[in-house]
C-alpha cells in the first residue's frame, strides 16, 4: 500500500506540460501565456464551422481580448479580437487531418499560432488599424477561458513542453558548467589560468530551442 501511494503522489506532482486537461467552458484558468506557449487539442474538420475561441484576461481578471479559429471551407479562417476587423485565411493553410494540436504563442508584439508544428500565423499586433490591439495584447496574460457561447472545437488543452538548449561542461573553464539554457540566451566560456580556449567564447542557444549555435569549445591546458 505505501509503494501505491508514492506512486500516486508522483503523479500528482508530475509537470502540467506532460498532461492534457479538458478544456472546461466559462471558468477562468491562470496561464501566463508569455512565458508558456499554450497547446489545444481538436478533432473537427474543415467545413464543420466549428470554433476555437479563447478569451484572454490580465492576471486580475480584465479582459485583454480573444483568438479565433473558424474551421470553414475552403479555408480555414482566424479572428483576434479587437484587433482583425474581420474573419481572415490563415496564410498557410493547416494540414488537412482531423486531429490537430494547436500551439498558441505570444509575446508584448506578436501572436503566432502553430497547427501540428507547422507555423500557420505570425501576426504582427501593430500591423492592426485598431489602437486597441496593441494597448490590450502588449500587456501580460494571465489568464483564459474557453467560453461555451462560442467554442466547439476545443477538446483539452495543456502548456506546451517548453524548449532548452541542454546544459553542457568545459573542463579548465572558470564557471565549469551551465545548466539548460532558453533560447535566444548567450553564455560566455572563460577559461582557469594556464589554459587556453579552443573554440568560441561565446555560445547562443538558437530560438528553436534545440541546438547551440556552435560546438562545446576546450580549455587546453598549457
Amino acid at each position: 500500500m505505501r509503494c501505491f501511494l508514492i506512486f500516486i503522489s508522483l503523479l500528482a506532482l508530475s509537470p502540467a506540460t506532460e498532461v492534457w486537461s479538458p478544456a472546461v467552458r466559462d471558468t477562468l484558468i491562470p496561464f501566463d501565456l508569455e512565458s508558456t506557449p499554450l497547446q489545444i487539442k481538436t478533432n473537427s474538420s474543415a467545413g464543420s464551422e466549428d470554433w476555437i475561441l479563447v478569451r484572454t484576461y490580465t492576471a486580475n481578471e480584465s479582459l485583454i481580448g480573444s483568438m479565433s479559429v473558424k474551421f470553414a471551407s475552403p479555408n480555414m479562417t482566424y479572428y483576434i479580437y479587437p484587433c482583425t476587423g474581420l474573419w481572415t485565411s490563415f496564410p498557410v493553410q493547416p494540414s488537412q487531418g482531423v486531429d490537430k494540436v494547436w500551439t498558441i504563442r505570444k509575446n508584448t508584439t506578436s501572436l503566432r499560432i502553430e497547427c501540428n508544428g507547422v507555423e500557420v500565423l505570425n501576426y504582427q499586433f501593430n500591423d492592426s488599424s485598431d489602437t486597441w490591439c496593441v494597448s490590450r495584447w502588449g500587456g501580460d496574460v494571465g489568464k483564459i477561458e474557453f467560453p461555451s457561447s462560442w467554442d466547439t472545437a476545443s477538446d483539452s488543452y495543456r502548456a506546451a513542453v517548453k524548449s532548452v538548449c541542454p546544459g553542457f561542461t568545459v573542463d579548465g573553464s572558470v564557471q565549469g558548467s551551465w545548466n539548460d539554457t532558453d533560447p535566444g540566451q548567450t553564455v560566455t566560456i572563460n577559461c582557469q589560468k594556464k589554459h587556453v580556449l579552443d573554440g568560441s567564447s561565446e555560445r547562443t542557444c538558437n530560438t528553436d530551442g534545440v541546438q547551440w549555435d556552435s560546438e562545446v569549445p576546450i580549455c587546453r591546458k598549457v
